[in-house]
């Protein structure tokens, strides 16, 4: 079972509007008819019975099955990234509880929309604790899967790799923003690891964005400020888009270097927040605390820092989508275990 801290996590999102997840195919018409999985995260009518990590194990391609065996080795492959899993601690993941459920209509809405990445070849199911908080917090939550064109390819770590996920997005968001549950001119795009570049190249030309969230993005490291470049020339400048942007600083397995240059172009009102507690990979879920091989210890200090992270997110999200307070650097710097706050443009 997950840790006590995560468990709490997740179940919060049940304390306040319920949440139906679904799996959905849409046929991209740009490309033959190929498909893009998307798993929707949205507010439900009424409380259902609860699906399990299991049910969100979905193979690319195929919406049908769900937690079957290619799914779940696809599942246990994207785990060992963070180390060895064994079969028990794979079971105890794969049962346990989440407070989503697949068997309960959606609430009619309309409710603003957020579309939530991961990097390259990342499953949908990579941010299922945040897509659920999200999500019941009043929030239609997309997180597309990233895939190659056909079955069994992988995307190159490349402009023209990304530029299969920036029109994977784009159709994403083209269907979605047709559905009557959802504001379409209320949008966020809420990005991680690579997606961040995909997530400018998007702001940049869709006017209905209306904010951007880097977790530890591309946006934040050296490698980025050249693939922006060559799948965008006029992101860095063009973006105007607010941006709420997360550098986790604990040591990962990969030491990147950092770049300043995108969030230093932002025009005020874009913030940067050093989470000093989190890695690269932990401000995913699949590879943070809900990670099965994390000692009660990680998953207890994940669990703590993921608080914060989600308290900001959502202020930042509420503020742009649904005219909240604004964020401010005095709450900002509050949240525990955030070391430095930045204000673009000061």
């Amino acid at each position: 079972m997950p840790s006590s801290a995560l468990l709490a996590l997740t179940l919060a999102a049940s304390a306040t509007l319920p949440v139906r997840v679904e799996v959905t195919e849409l046929t991209d018409s740009t490309r033959d008819g190929r498909p893009v999985q998307v798993m929707v995260w949205s507010p439900a009518s009424k409380r259902g019975p609860q699906s399990t990590v299991r049910d969100l194990a979905v193979e690319p391609f195929d919406t049908r099955g769900r937690g079957g065996a290619s799914a779940v080795e696809q599942l246990r492959a994207r785990l060992a990234e963070a180390g060895p899993v064994t079969d028990v601690q794979l079971r105890s993941l794969l049962d346990s509880a989440v407070a989503a459920s697949f068997d309960v209509p959606a609430a009619p809405g309309p409710f603003p929309l957020i579309l939530l990445t991961g990097g390259l070849n990342s499953p949908a199911w990579l941010h299922f604790r945040r897509a659920e908080l999200l999500a019941a917090a009043g929030y239609v939550v997309a997180t597309p899967a990233s895939v190659g064109l056909k079955p069994g390819e992988k995307l190159s770590f490349d402009a023209s790799g990304l530029g299969v996920q920036v029109a994977d997005e784009l159709c994403a968001l083209a269907h979605l923003e047709g559905w009557p549950r959802v504001r379409r001119d209320r949008v966020a795009l809420v990005a991680w690891s690579v997606s961040g570049l995909t997530a400018a190249a998007l702001a940049t030309r869709r006017p209905e964005v209306r904010a951007v969230v880097s977790l530890d993005s591309g946006l934040s490291y050296g490698y980025g400020d050249d693939l922006l470049s060559a799948i965008d020339p006029s992101a860095l400048s063009g973006m105007t888009t607010p941006l709420l942007q997360f550098l986790a600083t604990r040591p990962a397995r990969f030491k990147v270097p950092r770049s300043a240059r995108f969030f230093d172009a932002r025009k005020p009102g874009s913030w940067e927040l050093t989470v000093a507690d989190l890695s690269h990979p932990e401000l995913t879920d699949a590879l943070g605390a809900g990670a099965p091989q994390a000692t009660d210890e990680d998953r207890q200090r994940i669990a703590r820092a993921a608080v914060s992270v989600d308290r900001a997110l959502r202020q930042f999200l509420d503020q742009h989508l649904k005219g909240g307070p604004p964020v401010n650097k005095a709450f900002l710097e509050a949240l525990p275990g955030v070391s430095t706050v930045r204000e673009s443009g000061r």
